[in-house]
């Protein structure tokens, strides 16, 4: 069996999809956080983590997620920079969850979420000086999906050829599945 990583696009853009999976472990009711940027259609960082506190809500999880993934988007921009390649776009992150969505570009505390750490707020002074730019994608074409949680074989292979990861001999059957 062997697997070919590539992307399908020339243009070297940025693009970030996260996700998390709430109260996934039933053992510490701790949340899986899961995140993916692709560069040129490339997937070039991901990671699949256990987030370190507990969420109480879908929000709370998908909302510490993103702040995790807007992290890691400064970072690789910096590193892009580094090797002369400046991203002038804010960095498109897609998460499926619009409640994360609205509460990192409501600048405003709500008494649900007052509880939600300062540390996690990062994301609200990203998205305010350009950095990153957050936006909804349809839980069915959630990419990061494939890092939080077990997927019927279908929408596996499906995600798994959005990330570039086809499976020799595969790829003719997959056309127009993602």
């Amino acid at each position: 069996m062997r697997f070919t990583l590539g992307g399908k696009t020339a243009k070297a853009e940025l693009e970030g999809w996260v996700d998390a999976d709430w109260g996934g472990c039933h053992d510490t009711r701790r949340s899986t956080t899961g995140h993916i940027f692709m560069l040129g259609g490339s997937a070039i960082v991901w990671t699949s983590r256990r987030q370190a506190t507990v969420a109480s809500s879908t929000v709370e999880a998908e909302y510490v997620a993103v702040s995790e993934a807007a992290r890691e988007a400064v970072w690789l921009k910096g590193l892009l920079d580094e090797l002369g390649v400046t991203p002038k776009e804010p960095t498109p992150l897609w998460c499926d969850n619009q409640g994360a969505i609205r509460l990192a570009r409501n600048p405003g505390t709500h008494r649900r979420t007052k509880h939600i750490a300062i540390r996690w707020h990062l994301i609200r002074e990203l998205i305010e000086d350009g950095v990153v730019r957050l936006g909804y994608v349809p839980t069915a074409s959630q990419v990061a999906d494939i890092f939080t949680k077990a997927l019927l074989p279908a929408p596996h292979r499906s995600l798994r050829a959005s990330l570039g990861l086809v499976l020799d001999g595969e790829d003719a059957d997959l056309e127009g599945e993602c």
